[in-house]
């Protein structure tokens, strides 16, 4: 329109060109999805391939999650997805999951957010003049009805589906409970923010169980590792790749890298509001270790790479044998910083304890090992003196769980316990140790995390290198500490 001569134009044809600007405007301001990626024409959907991955992964998922940091366009792709399934207007690029008939949907969330983050999206706005200026056309709204008591604030809404149907989908609140997620059949659910009842999550999936409907929930994951977060990251720990599949889930990890909208400024202005210790899971998406869990330091932290231990360094372990899972875990300490590594477990369910004993000896029978000593055998013997029956030299272990927790917390936080970064298992424990709401330790996925307290409450006392000599007697342990006392 720049290059018209306006001054040119007669006057009839100023009139047309008042009411073709006007229809143009009008136009833009009631379909604001034909601009949503790219998003308003600034940046190019390539731009945004783990939106793109997260769309795409629909036509296999059914249930997806969209694990990531603040402002990374979380609800604003979601609540994209959402309008594409209530109108059946899909994009030309849109690889994934597609209704070809009206659907019944709900859109969830917090009491104090439902308005911003799905309504407004969803909309625009209540009044009159900005009903529609949202991703859902205008002209396909066919009604909305208000959440009784609650002002500009919707209920349900009826949407024009391209097969000739309409499509509705309801606004609800975490606070109305658990009940309320109950007695309904649909297509499609969109959680924005985690529920803190994951009764409300188990009861969205069921919603959809006969009607091949998919459930996506987006959010920053700043209630830790909780039973939703750990329903997609079995190990508490995001994929390497920043995408893919955990079983019949998939999961996206967007970064404040991945929100190419997000200028330098814009990121430093809100790091400045941000808690130390919420930084990675607003920016990154990382579960938010400060809820719950025990050892609220980052891993990055504690984790060293591997190296071989000289003969010099005296050496331990603890064990924690059982049934379902016998775990071990090695240490040895520089004699010169007294630094304590963590540097080889063992990790085995369902096997003899000779299998278990032979794993042990084969790295180094000489070493003396802290033992979870409670229990018996079938048969009636100690499960203490069977190992030890099995030519392994073990000490009872201290098994108080808060002092042990205290030393293992002190050693971590002061940087006198390191972990070989290769130990999987024992940083998926590490990640999952936690306390419930009534302040008591899970009991679950712990095994090493047992042994590591074994470490610091008994076997640092009876850390010793090995001996040159074949030496039955030198080899011979008693139930006394050593003197090799190691300040823990």
């Amino acid at each position: 329109m720049s290059d018209i001569d306006v001054a040119s134009l007669s006057y009839e044809e100023k009139v047309k060109l008042f009411e073709l600007l006007n229809a143009k405007d009008e136009y833009e301001k009631y379909n604001a999805i034909e601009r949503a990626f790219p998003l308003e024409g600034k940046l190019s959907i390539k731009d945004y391939p783990k939106h793109m991955e997260f769309f795409k992964a629909g036509a296999q998922h059914d249930q997806r999650a969209y694990i990531g940091g603040n402002r990374t366009g979380k609800s604003y792709g979601a609540n994209y997805e959402t309008t594409t399934h209530l109108t059946g207007v899909y994009p030309p690029w849109w690889e994934g999951k597609r209704f070809d008939h009206p659907i019944k949907a709900w859109a969830a969330g917090f009491k104090n957010n439902i308005k911003e983050a799905t309504q407004d999206y969803l909309l625009g706005s209540l009044s009159e003049d900005r009903l529609g200026t949202g991703f859902i056309p205008k002209h396909l709204i066919v009604r909305v009805t208000r959440k009784p008591g609650v002002p500009d604030t919707a209920q349900d809404i009826f949407v024009k589906h391209i097969s000739g149907g309409v499509s509705a989908i309801t606004l609800k609140t975490y606070d109305e409970g658990v009940a309320a997620f109950g007695a309904a059949t649909l297509d499609w659910i969109h959680l924005d923010e985690e529920p803190r009842e994951a009764e409300i999550y188990s009861e969205c999936a069921t919603r959809l169980a006969t009607t091949g409907g998919s459930l996506i929930t987006t959010f920053t994951p700043l209630n830790g590792l909780s039973r939703v977060v750990l329903s997609f990251l079995p190990g508490g720990k995001l994929p390497v790749s920043g995408m893919g599949a955990i079983g019949e889930k998939f999961i996206v990890n967007v970064t404040w890298d991945d929100a190419p909208h997000l200028s330098e400024a814009a990121k430093n202005s809100l790091i400045a509001t941000y808690l130390p210790y919420e930084i990675e899971a607003r920016t990154r998406g990382i579960p938010f270790l400060q809820a719950g869990a025990i050892y609220p330091i980052s891993e990055r932290d504690v984790a060293v790479t591997p190296f071989k231990i000289p003969n010099n360094w005296p050496r331990g372990y603890a064990f924690d044998p059982g049934w379902e899972r016998t775990a071990a875990l090695w240490v040895a300490q520089d004699p010169n910083s007294k630094t304590l590594y963590l540097y080889d477990e063992y990790y085995r369910g369902k096997a003899e304890p000779e299998v278990h004993a032979a794993a042990i000896r084969a790295r180094g029978s000489w070493q003396i090992g802290a033992i979870d000593y409670a229990g018996k055998r079938d048969d009636g013997t100690k499960i203490f003196d069977y190992y030890r029956g099995l030519d392994l030299n073990l000490v009872r272990a201290d098994k108080a769980v808060d002092a042990g927790i205290l030393k293992c917390w002190q050693g971590l936080s002061s940087g006198m316990v390191k972990v070989f970064r290769n130990l999987e298992n024992f940083f998926t424990e590490f990640r999952l140790y936690r306390k419930d709401t009534k302040g008591e330790v899970v009991k679950e996925n712990d095994h090493l995390m047992d042994c590591f307290r074994y470490i610091m409450t008994t076997a640092v006392n009876f850390l010793r290198t090995e001996p040159l000599e074949d030496d039955e007697e030198e080899r011979r342990v008693v139930d006394s500490p050593r003197s090799k006392i190691t300040g823990y």
